[in-house]
């Protein structure tokens, strides 16, 4: 299929590169796992998709003002990096709806919290959708400015540097590396969803590819 090809080709150039990528990202499929694991009912998948999704919002809005020179930043982060990061982003957050729908989460529900988080931040226009763009734009505008999400964005811009830096600010490597790392979410949709050839197949690569990693880890780790 499609998905054991590219998870290939994805395998063969993470090992490739240095044992450090390896590592980081078997980390990252471990993460995901745990994350995934506690997602065992509807109220818990619209909770982690609402947690997910907030990282987006609070990243984009603040990226929008930094991009926007609206927060008085000497040294702004060049547009194309925070771009790259907030795609990341809304990738992570897209599996996490799907997952929530396959839940049984309502639309309509996802939308009214998705908004009431929006409307908690202060940010004016956020979400589905968004805003027209005609109105005078404000420094306060995008919202999520308390104190804890100025912190938490330095913590994420870090992060879009070296996510950039690792995916070469290749757009298709980065979707391709999330999509390995989007794994264990879709098993999970999967086997919600009684999909069983579906959770078979998708097991079966995020297993190889879990070995692999391990493999080459261990390997490295002999030299």
């Amino acid at each position: 299929s499609g998905s054991s090809t590219s998870s290939e080709i994805w395998c063969n150039r993470v090992l490739s590169g240095e044992k450090e990528k390896a590592e980081s990202e078997i980390r990252r499929i471990v993460a995901m796992e745990k994350l995934v694991e506690q997602v065992t009912h509807p109220q818990m998948a619209l909770l982690v998709y609402e947690k997910v999704s907030r990282v987006h919002e609070l990243f984009l809005a603040n990226a929008r003002r930094e991009i926007e020179k609206l927060d008085g930043r000497e040294n702004a982060m060049p547009t194309e990096i925070l771009n790259f990061f907030a795609d990341h982003l809304k990738r992570k957050y897209s599996v996490f709806l799907i997952l929530a729908l396959a839940y049984g989460v309502e639309e309509e529900e996802i939308r009214e919290a998705h908004e009431r988080m929006c409307q908690e931040n202060a940010a004016v226009n956020a979400g589905v959708g968004g805003g027209s763009g005609e109105q005078q734009r404000t420094v306060a505008f995008y919202g999520f400015e308390d104190p804890e999400s100025l912190e938490l964005y330095e913590k994420y811009r870090d992060a879009a540097f070296n996510y950039h830096k690792m995916n070469y600010g290749d757009t298709a490597a980065a979707e391709e590396e999330d999509a390995i790392m989007h794994l264990p979410v879709m098993l999970q949709v999967a086997i919600v969803r009684q999909d069983h050839e579906e959770s078979t197949a998708m097991l079966s690569i995020l297993n190889t590819v879990k070995a692999r990693l391990m493999e080459h880890c261990a390997q490295e780790n002999n030299l």
